[in-house]
């Protein structure tokens, strides 16, 4: 991380399946805090599975409700198909807050992995009952909502990026990264607008240090 980002960052609680940090509001647009969670949950068939850590996440979310935006991220084992992760004939509007163009209207989700299982079910559940939305599917960069697992057995999405509603218009763009050698899971990238005037902040502690490096050769 880089120097100057790590004072607005800070660990809020941690547990065996997941970790939330506090990213804080003096560089996001943004009148609160965002809490990112990074998650795992097991199979439900793993001997690690604990039933109870989605309750656990919607708990830790109600704790948080009133001072922060949440945004989760990981691998939760979670297929949802294509099936909404907010209530179709729910009419009611956002009141923007402040300058911030909050979105009204939800896009619907596009998915290559149309399978739902039981922990989808509860994932999508929660997102209703928290108003929390699945990045995937929905962005520039993922609008077919592509496939994040690609293992021996078949392949699935069970990997996402979830935010609260009112920080949809922060994440524009959503990438699912290509298939590599090195995990059976596929990176996930998203982008957050930041205050403008931290892209003239400047690291500078290493200026001046120069290392000699062996003479390389660019192959033709």
């Amino acid at each position: 991380m880089k120097k100057f980002l790590t004072p607005h960052f800070s660990l809020v609680k941690q547990t065996p399946e997941y970790i939330w940090l506090k990213i804080t509001k003096n560089i996001l647009q943004l009148e609160k805090e965002i809490l990112l969670c990074s998650c795992y949950i097991p199979p439900k068939h793993s001997p690690y599975f604990n039933p109870d850590t989605l309750l656990n996440l919607e708990n830790d979310i109600n704790l948080f409700k009133t001072n922060s935006y949440k945004a989760l991220a990981g691998d939760f084992n979670a297929r949802t198909g294509i099936e909404n992760d907010f209530i179709s004939n729910d009419n009611y509007k956002f009141v923007p807050g402040g300058d911030s163009p909050l979105p009204t209207v939800v896009t619907p989700r596009k998915r290559f992995d149309n399978n739902v299982n039981d922990l989808g079910k509860h994932l999508l559940e929660m997102c209703k009952s928290l108003d929390l939305r699945i990045l995937n599917g929905r962005c520039k960069g993922d609008s077919l909502g592509k496939i994040t697992f690609h293992g021996n057995q078949g392949f699935s999405t069970v990997d996402y990026i979830i935010v609260s509603h009112e920080t949809l218009h922060l994440f524009e763009t959503f990438v699912v990264r290509e298939p590599s050698p090195f995990s059976y899971h596929c990176q996930l990238l998203s982008w957050i607008k930041i205050d403008s005037s931290l892209h003239h902040c400047k690291d500078t502690s290493n200026e001046g240090e120069f290392f000699n490096l062996p003479r390389q050769f660019k192959w033709t």
